[in-house]
């Protein structure tokens, strides 16, 4: 369980340097491995804590299941996401940091940089989505609930998080504007 939240989150670190050219910034390897190692922790406890939310207001719902049940779903739901390593690592082996770069011309070829990050943003996408049905559905399993109700229980801790940061950033906002 562990090695999966690890393996998605090194897969989440190399998707955001590459959509934020962060080796334009910084432009050694070791900035990347310690993003790495610090973000497994990070990943981890964000999971167990959305775990322990999805627990929390399941109980609303009716829902049974424990928070490391919850986590385990959560963890084999990041397997296509920590797929992409299957494709970012060569990619990093063939590129280098050229991979990271604003500049997308890798190898003195403009069409090959274009290939490279479209396909990479098209897995991104196809493999969160993929991500995301899985969790859902297998809190589905887990709870013995219907899709429709599984969904619900999935987001509603993430609107629960958006609401008590947005709602004050959002009147504070309206304040400092209003005057």
């Amino acid at each position: 369980m562990l090695l999966l939240i690890a393996l998605a989150s090194c897969a989440s670190v190399f998707n955001k340097t590459f959509s934020q050219n962060l080796a334009d910034k910084y432009n050694n390897i070791s900035y990347i491995i310690d993003i790495l190692g610090f973000s497994s922790l990070v990943s981890y406890a964000f999971t167990y804590l959305y775990a322990s939310m999805i627990t929390w207001t399941g109980k609303w719902l009716k829902g049974r299941a424990s928070t490391v049940s919850i986590t385990r779903v959560l963890a084999y739901a990041q397997i296509p996401i920590a797929s992409m390593l299957l494709f970012q690592i060569p990619c990093l082996c063939l590129f280098g940091l050229a991979v990271f770069k604003s500049n997308t011309n890798f190898i003195q070829s403009e069409a090959l940089g274009i290939f490279v990050s479209t396909i990479w943003y098209l897995l991104i996408s196809v493999m969160g989505i993929w991500s995301f049905v899985i969790g859902v559905i297998g809190l589905s399993e887990l709870q013995n609930f219907s899709l429709w109700r599984s969904f619900l229980k999935y987001i509603l801790p993430f609107l629960i998080i958006m609401s008590i940061i947005v709602i004050p950033i959002g009147l504070l906002t309206w304040i400092a504007f209003s005057e």
